[in-house]
């Protein structure tokens, strides 16, 4: 499937603690953020198709609760070397599922859709672990969970 095809929506799962943690953890968005996120979209977006960003792509398809159908692994573009090839990928998207990682910040903010619907983890600090959240980092018009 062609990003630009569909209703392409980036999702991304950042895992900032090990996966022998829970991804409940301080640092990573939680399951139930990327839940919610997805009920979101399916409510607002008619066919959309999620093209699934991670640093650990089989991870994150594990957890995401869609049909094989209805998503993309986008796992061609291993090694910081290649992150520019994801980051212009997810900038294609018509909207975005962001983890709280300034490269999903960035491949939204980089969208040239003007109707654009980017959800975003709505939480500030995590036990003073996290600067996510900090004043000013989210647009008004991006939807905090």
């Amino acid at each position: 499937m062609q990003v630009q095809d569909c209703s392409a929506v980036a999702l991304h799962i950042r895992f900032f603690d090990s996966l022998d943690e829970n991804l409940n953890s301080n640092s990573n968005a939680s399951n139930d953020y990327y839940l919610r996120a997805i009920e979101h979209i399916e409510s607002k977006i008619t066919n959309a198709h999620y093209f699934i960003f991670s640093d650990n792509p089989g991870a994150a398809a594990s957890i995401v609760p869609l049909s094989q159908d209805r998503y993309t692994l986008v796992s061609n573009n291993e090694g910081d070397e290649n992150a520019y090839a994801d980051l212009w990928l997810m900038s294609l998207c018509k909207h975005f599922i962001i983890a709280n990682s300034t490269f999903s910040w960035w491949g939204a903010w980089l969208s040239n859709n003007p109707k654009k619907i980017v959800i975003a983890p709505g939480f500030e600090k995590r036990e003073g672990k996290s600067a996510w959240g900090f004043y000013g980092l989210l647009p008004d018009n991006w939807i905090k969970l």
